[in-house]
This record gives C-alpha cells, sequence and structure tokens, in this order.
C-alpha cells in the first residue's frame, strides 16, 4: 500500500509517498481502509519530533481519518468489514491502510460524509474533554474563546452553544468572527453569544482588552493556553485547551 513515511524527524516537506506493508490487525483491533485523513497540529509536531511522545521512526503521521472496516481482529464486537466508520489513531492515519484499537474506531452516521467525519474525533473530542470534564461548564456560564477561527476554538465556540452558555468568540481575524458569531446565534435560535477582535490593538493591553470583553460577566471561563499568563492574576480562571 502506499502511505506517508517519516524517515527522520524534520520539517513536514520532508516526508516521503512510499510502498510500505499493509498492517495486520491483532486482538482488539480493527483494519480500515482509508478514506479522508485529517491534518492537525499535533501530527505536524510529530513529524518534527517536538511532540510528547515521539514515534519510532520511520512512521506515518495522521491521527484521525473515515474509511471502511476491511477486517476485524479476534475479540472485537459490534463492527464488521464494510462498516463506514471515524477512527482516532496516534499515528499512521496518512496512509491507505491503518490499524486502530477498536475502543477508538467509531460508526459514522446515516448520511455523514467521509470529510466531515474525519474531522470530528480530535477537535470535538478536545473541546468536550476541555469543557465538560476540566471546567465543568454550564448553562449558566461565558466562556471567552480566543483564537475562535481555528478548528478548536471552533468546536469549543459550538460546543458552549449546545450546552446554553453564553459565549464571547474572538480572532485577529475579524471577519472571520463576526460570520462565527452569526452562525452560532442561528444555531443556537436565540443571541446568546457576541463578537470581539482581541487583543493586538495598538495601545491597549491583552489584559485589558480580554477585561473589557467580559466585564459584564461575573463567572468567566477562559480557553487559550498561550495566554495563560494573561489572565492569571486578573480573575480570569484558565481552561485547558
Amino acid at each position: 500500500m502506499k502511505a506517508m513515511v517519516c524517515k527522520a524527524f524534520g520539517p513536514v516537506d520532508s516526508l516521503s509517498f512510499e510502498e510500505v506493508p499493509a498492517p495486520t490487525c491483532g486482538p482488539g483491533q480493527v483494519r480500515v481502509a482509508v478514506k479522508v485523513a485529517g491534518c492537525n497540529f499535533p501530527d505536524i509536531l510529530q513529524v518534527e519530533g517536538k511532540y510528547q511522545f515521539k514515534p519510532a521512526l520511520p512512521f506515518s503521521p495522521g491521527s484521525e481519518l473515515s474509511g471502511v472496516v476491511k477486517a476485524v481482529g479476534p475479540e472485537v464486537t459490534g463492527l464488521l468489514p464494510g462498516d463506514r466508520v471515524m477512527a482516532f489513531t496516534l499515528h499512521g492515519a496518512f496512509a491507505e491502510e491503518v490499524v486502530a484499537d477498536a475502543a477508538c474506531v467509531v460508526p459514522m452516521p446515516t448520511g455523514m460524509d467521509f470529510g466531515p467525519a474525519a474531522a470530528l474525533l480530535l477537535t470535538y473530542g478536545t473541546a468536550d474533554h476541555a469543557l465538560r470534564d476540566r471546567a465543568a461548564v454550564t448553562g449558566a456560564d461565558t466562556v471567552l474563546v480566543l483564537g475562535a477561527a481555528g478548528g478548536i476554538g471552533r468546536a469549543i465556540a459550538q460546543t458552549v452553544v449546545d450546552h446554553g452558555a453564553c459565549v464571547v468568540v474572538t480572532d485577529l481575524n475579524r471577519r472571520d468572527v463576526e460570520q462565527l458569531a452569526e452562525r452560532l446565534n442561528q444555531r443556537a435560535g436565540r443571541r446568546l453569544l457576541s463578537g470581539a477582535l482581541l487583543p493586538h490593538i495598538k495601545g491597549i493591553r491583552p489584559q485589558d482588552a480580554l477585561q473589557r470583553a467580559t466585564h459584564h460577566h461575573r463567572d468567566r471561563t477562559f480557553f487559550d493556553k498561550p495566554f495563560e499568563h494573561v489572565t492569571e492574576h486578573r480573575g480570569l480562571p484558565s481552561g485547558l485547551s
């Protein structure tokens, strides 16, 4: 089968497209013919050798995908060859076939296309973990999302709206954040949120911009790990994005 291969840690343009042996699935595993693979920032970090763990070389990057089940290993239940699925794997999705643990393989909903399915698990799984497990967001909260036009930002904003909470979406691109705010208000069926351009306005400190965006909310949750230092003395608890 064909696969993108990383032979040495470095820039992504050092990857090669090669013929490699097809994987086999063992107990509790599923072999999937990949239709679409998502590309995320952690995939780039893995290739560069900067991620929190380093796969053994050589390896194929890619951590989420959608496709069709080709084979199932012993002890696998609920999945059969021919099933349309989306899956998460630590690496290996940038290939024609990949093996994943059955626990990380999910049947695709009826009517869902392979493209959206391949971009669902990592971003929305991260958003759900951050909101539900780390921040315990409820309908009474207001969530400020920086960089809301990106994949994780959009997923967090949409998930906040589905929780019935208020969200302030921000991004350096005014057009993107205004369009996102409008779509989220339509999704909610009522006006739950506002859009803002933060924080790089000449003469305004990021701390003051954040306070300006959320001054009328007493209970506040904030998602953007790189800006954690902005809030640690301002009474704004930070969530893990």
